[in-house]
Order: C-alpha cells, then structure tokens, then sequence
C-alpha cells in the first residue's frame, strides 16, 4: 500500500507531498481518508492542499497535499 514500503525512511523526510484521489479512479485505490490516516498515524501533519485537479463536470477528483514530519516534544 501506498508508502508502507518506505516506512524506515520517513523518520528522515521532513515533508512529503500524495497525490490523493477523492473518488475511486480504479480498484483497490488508497483514498484521501486511506492516505490521511496513514500520514498521521506516521507522525505527518496537513499542511494545505496544493493542486486540485476537477474531472468533468468540475468535480474535484484528486488533490495534491503537502505534509510535514510532526514536531517532537
């Protein structure tokens, strides 16, 4: 799934920018939920949404979203 293969490395990334879908595009596709959970149960927070991209019609289908690594306390 999506960024589990890099997990040993996202301790030294400070900010990751996904391309997330809104609506399923094909099957077994990570949505913005799927991808956002995951970002913050890794220690990323939403920083803003970047890009959006509209389908037919104007429907917002896929969004780019910038995160950053969570401060350490």
């Amino acid at each position: 799934m999506y960024l589990n293969g890099c997990t040993n490395l996202l301790p030294r990334i400070d900010y990751i920018l996904c391309e997330t879908a809104l609506v399923q595009l094909y099957d077994n596709q990570p949505l913005f939920d799927d991808i956002h959970c995951f970002m913050s149960n890794t220690g990323y927070k939403l920083v803003a949404p970047l890009f959006i991209n509209k389908g037919k019609g104007g429907r917002a289908i896929e969004v780019d979203l910038l995160y950053r690594k969570k401060p350490r306390l």
